[in-house]
């Protein structure tokens, strides 16, 4: 009888720690969410038709604006755009949207247009100036969601539209740049939205491993 406890909190850790070694396996094998699942939101080239999105800046909007047919000028103006509308996004009567930023080169510039533009389509940026090399990178943060403990009724369905709208990006540099930084943000962003239940000292290791092993650096753990 006096051996009971002390079989009782054997059986305790023996769980905790097949519990924690469980978690540990789901982590590495996949448990939180691809950090390259932006990947089919930034592509490099269009395999279709592509729809335009019209970057104008606050100096520029004016003069672009009376430059426009009457028609067309009272069509905005009704819109809600006779005068510039940072972060305005409007469809224009020759079926392509004309986006308002005021600063182009901003790290969330376009972080708005994924979920915000059709995502049916296919998009092309078109500025009367170059365009930031950041502005993928931008794009990228605003396909960011953690849908991994919404169970499996968020799943998609096979014949339901995409979440976000993509981007054609034809500067291989820009696109690889973007990848990186975005590898890396989506998974900080994935650490701090999972369950602080799931998120013990074994699951970061795996999480670790997982990260030295995709960078091909090695790592030893002090653990007790």
């Amino acid at each position: 009888a006096l051996a009971l406890p002390s079989m009782i909190h054997a059986f305790a850790r023996g769980a905790r720690r097949l519990r924690r070694d469980v978690r540990a396996l789901a982590l590495a094998g996949g448990a939180l969410p691809s950090r390259d699942r932006f990947a089919p939101n930034l592509v490099s080239d269009a395999s279709g038709p592509t729809t335009a999105v019209l970057v104008l800046g606050k100096d520029e909007y004016d003069a672009w604006l009376a430059a426009q047919p009457a028609d067309a000028q009272a069509y905005l103006a009704a819109a809600g755009f006779a005068k510039f509308k940072d972060d305005g996004l409007v469809l224009l009567p020759e079926r392509k949207w004309a986006f308002l930023t005021k600063n182009a080169s901003a790290l969330f510039a376009f972080a708005s247009l994924p979920a915000r533009l059709p995502s049916d389509a296919l998009y092309t940026l078109e500025s009367a100036e170059p365009l930031p090399a950041t502005a993928a990178l931008s794009w990228g943060l605003g396909c960011y969601s953690f849908d991994a403990c919404k169970g499996t009724g968020a799943a998609p369905k096979p014949d339901d539209l995409p979440k976000f709208a993509s981007l054609v990006v034809p500067d291989a540099s820009d696109a690889a740049a973007a990848a990186t930084a975005l590898r890396g943000t989506y998974l900080c962003r994935d650490l701090i939205n999972a369950p602080a239940g799931d998120m013990g000292p074994a699951e970061l290791e795996a999480v670790a491993r997982d990260l030295a092993a995709s960078a091909g650096a090695s790592m030893s753990v002090v653990e007790g």
